[in-house]
């Protein structure tokens, strides 16, 4: 059996893998979080299973990154993410957006990983980053759809409210 050996990669990959596996532990943290915030709430959101799948994709994609890093015998050197001060994540259009800005985020980290990965020729990496590109596209994109229909949602509420209120008030302006 013929040993293959492996080219060093470039310092620049190595700290931008190093990077995107933070990162994606990091929006894993903030997704269970989500997930758990919205779980209590009745008629639970449709965007809370994706917040939970999320989360262990994300963890998973991580873990290839990791994986990558340790058949190239790269130094893996995590930098650390702040965690995000929200406990209360408010309303499910707040925690979209913060999600989005996460998504969008990562798809820079992606795009400069794929950019870097064409520069220095790791075609071991390209297929996977394409595919991965794509899904982040379908992400963001389900995001950005999820944050309009809410938006629809709340606004509705309002007008059904002013309506009420409109209602009430002529009915309880009318002397009999």
């Amino acid at each position: 059996m013929e040993h293959r050996r492996r080219t060093p990669i470039s310092e620049e990959c190595k700290y931008t893998i190093n990077r995107l596996v933070a990162y994606q532990l990091h929006i894993s943290d903030v997704y269970l979080s989500m997930a758990c915030y919205f779980v209590d709430e009745k008629g639970m959101p449709p965007f809370v299973m994706f917040f939970e799948e999320e989360a262990e994709i994300r963890r998973q994609q991580a873990k290839y990154f990791l994986r990558f890093l340790r058949k190239r015998e790269a130094l893996i050197c995590l930098p650390v993410i702040k965690r995000p001060d929200i406990d209360n994540w408010g309303g499910a259009i707040q925690a979209l957006t913060s999600a989005l800005q996460m998504e969008n985020i990562l798809n820079g980290i992606l795009e400069d990983l794929n950019a870097l990965a064409s520069e220095t020729s790791e075609t071991e990496l390209r297929p996977f980053l394409t595919e991965f590109l794509d899904k982040q596209k379908r992400n963001i994109d389900y995001l950005e759809c999820q944050i309009s229909y809410q938006n629809k949602l709340e606004e509705g509420k309002q007008m059904e409210s002013m309506s009420e209120m409109s209602t009430g008030t002529s009915a309880s302006g009318e002397e009999t």
